[in-house]
């Protein structure tokens, strides 16, 4: 799923850490990895920006899906 975080855009999914899968947001286009920064986006693999999702940014995102 496609969505626009801050005014990035952004795919939704999942990335698996310790045992664990984690939903993240990575980013759609290079160029706003700068942006990203001040979004607590991290580069956990060369070249993949995610940003690890907290629960009320979760919320958040699966209510914009229900609500398309």
């Amino acid at each position: 799923m496609i969505v626009t975080f801050h005014g990035m855009l952004c795919r939704y999914g999942t990335y698996r850490l310790m045992g664990e899968n984690k939903p993240i947001l990575t980013l759609i286009d290079d160029r706003d990895w700068k942006k990203s920064l001040q979004y607590d986006f991290i580069e956990p693999q060369n070249g993949l920006w995610c940003h690890f999702l907290t629960d009320e940014e979760l919320e958040q995102i699966e209510g914009k899906a229900c609500n398309s």
